[in-house]
């Protein structure tokens, strides 16, 4: 492919993005593992000898970046000179990215990106590389995709070059753990991991209170996680999560407590079959025609929102 144009130049890209922060930079890579369906993701730092950081890697085995699809994961389209920030409303933690925006931030804390990546197309396996430079972010280099093995696993590898001397490796675990601690909860079940240089990260130290029980109602069970936070996370509101039996999460959504001001940050993970078929978008006390499936009117859901939080 070569030399590609990405669709907003370089001084552009950069006044969009001018306010990101390093370590919001390195949590949206990965997000982007994440959002490829990725379920384990690990963050490497490289140092020197003083504990400067030199080198950073973040890898993932999710579904890889396949080839057809590079314009629009590297040529994003701006409405405005806006950031793009997350939508805290959304009703699913499934999809942070936006229009390519993360794969670009990295000239906040780094000189050079270099990408490899793996994916399948048709029932077989193709590898390739992407080369962005701080100084060209309009610019993408693209290797052409050449057929590996079927033992090849999947998944993506980001290494970021030449690192600002400014960047403090203490701030962004630290980050990090209030980033993605309420998602790792979220998919603990699930098996999804996020190591840093090897360990598993470790959110304990802001975890005031985590709480597990279980109900019934009508022969429905329930499996209810509260977790209580000791401070604001990262662009992430007080939520409920509704998981299905297969512990997949279905929907989410503010819970009552968000605007008290009373620094009360937590999460209730609420887990049962009863979502395995269930319409969120029924709003109680209005007017609605019935259709397959539970809903908001079921007892046993009404139940489960009136536990105390």
């Amino acid at each position: 492919m070569g030399i590609q144009k990405i669709e907003l130049g370089s001084k552009g890209i950069k006044r969009v993005l001018k306010k990101y922060k390093l370590e919001e930079a390195i949590a949206e890579y990965v997000w982007n593992g994440y959002d490829a369906t990725a379920s384990s993701v690990r963050i490497d730092f490289l140092q020197n000898s003083i504990y400067g950081v030199e080198e950073i890697s973040i890898s993932d085995n999710g579904y890889g970046i396949p080839y057809g699809q590079l314009n629009t994961k590297f040529k994003p389209f701006f409405e405005s000179n806006k950031i793009i920030v997350r939508n805290s409303e959304s009703n699913s933690s499934s999809y942070h990215g936006k229009n390519g925006v993360g794969r670009l931030t990295f000239f906040t804390f780094a000189g050079q990106a270099v990408w490899k990546t793996v994916y399948e197309e048709d029932g077989k396996k193709y590898r390739y590389s992407i080369q962005i430079k701080r100084d060209g972010l309009n610019d993408f280099i693209a290797t052409e995709p050449e057929e590996v093995e079927e033992s090849v696993k999947l998944g993506t590898e980001v290494k970021f070059f030449q690192i600002i001397e400014e960047f403090q490796l203490n701030v962004v675990k630290q980050f990090l753990k209030v980033e993605f601690c309420w998602f790792l909860e979220l998919m603990r079940n699930n098996n999804f991991e996020l190591r840093i240089n090897g360990e598993q990260i470790n959110y304990s130290e802001i975890l005031e209170d985590r709480d597990e029980k279980k109900y019934k109602c009508k022969a429905i069970e329930f499996n209810v996680v509260f977790c209580r936070w000791s401070q604001k996370l990262n662009g992430e509101y007080s939520k409920y999560y509704y998981l299905d039996g297969s512990n997949k999460e279905k929907y989410k959504e503010n819970t009552t407590l968000n605007n008290k001001g009373d620094n009360f940050y937590h999460s209730v993970y609420i887990t049962s079959t009863l979502f395995n078929d269930f319409d969120f978008s029924a709003v109680t006390g209005q007017m609605r025609l019935k259709i397959a499936g539970n809903s908001r009117e079921d007892e046993a859901f009404k139940y489960i929102k009136k536990l105390p939080v």
